[in-house]
Order: structure tokens, then C-alpha cells, then sequence
């Protein structure tokens, strides 16, 4: 009689250990998501900067507002951008500053991407463990 007690408070506490795990997969998996995202943005603006280096002075482009809106301006080269840094600061930069500041700035997401990444599989790996220990324990209650 005190087994099956002690069984199905064991089945609890993996079960809400379980289901927690669960939860923190989804968020993990989301948080992999955004830092996929944010790094593909940050190259993105890299790759766009460098493109801009490339514009001569006074040349006409055409700029979209929004889907049905465009708007056409003439180009002035001044060597600099503006960066949002976080917390509403924008900074402006010159384009080999920005480019370098979108590097390092890349370069810290991808290693928290690989820790994140670590941390799913970490995850992962207890959720398979749990899932036996539950298997084991349901046999055991259903006695």
C-alpha cells in the first residue's frame, strides 16, 4: 500500500515536472526562432549598408512608404547611418563603424543561439527521460 502511494506521488511530481518541461520547450523553441531572426536582420542590414557605400552622390531612387506608395529622392552620400542600440538610443555611426557594430553584434547572438540550442537539447533529453520514467510508473499504479 505505501509503494502505490509513494508510486503515484512520484507520477505527480514527474508529471508536473514533465508538462513544465513541455512549456519550457515551446518557449526555448521560440527564443531560437527570434535569435534565427534577429540574425538573419542583422545580416540583412549588413548586406544593405554595404550596398549603400556603393550609391554615388545626387543618384535618383525610389523609395516604397508602403506597399502602394512610392517616393522618389536623390541620394546624398554622408558616410553615416543611424543605429538603434536599444532602450530608444539611436546612435549615428559611419558605415565601417556600423558594419563592425552589426558583426560583433551578430557574432553575440550566434553564441547565444548555440547556448540556447544547448539548452533545447538538454531539454529534450530530460523530456525523453521523463516520458520512461512515466511509462514505468503508470504501470506500476495500474497494478
Amino acid at each position: 500500500m505505501a509503494t502505490e502511494v509513494n508510486d503515484e506521488k512520484q507520477l505527480q511530481q514527474a508529471y508536473a515536472e514533465y508538462m513544465f518541461l513541455k512549456q519550457l520547450l515551446d518557449a526555448t523553441n521560440q527564443n531560437i526562432a527570434l535569435l534565427n531572426n534577429l540574425i538573419a536582420e542583422t545580416r540583412t542590414a549588413q548586406e544593405i549598408i554595404e550596398e549603400i557605400k556603393t550609391i554615388p552622390d545626387s543618384k535618383v531612387l525610389i523609395v516604397p512608404l508602403n506597399s502602394s506608395i512610392l517616393l522618389r529622392v536623390k541620394f546624398k552620400q554622408e558616410n553615416k547611418v543611424l543605429i538603434s542600440v536599444g532602450s530608444n538610443v539611436v546612435v549615428e555611426k559611419n558605415y565601417d563603424e556600423a558594419l563592425k557594430y552589426l558583426q560583433e553584434r551578430e557574432n553575440k547572438l550566434k553564441i547565444e543561439l548555440e547556448k540556447t540550442s544547448r539548452n533545447l537539447a538538454q531539454i529534450s533529453e530530460r523530456i525523453r527521460q521523463l516520458e520512461i520514467i512515466l511509462r514505468e510508473l503508470l504501470k506500476r499504479v495500474e497494478k
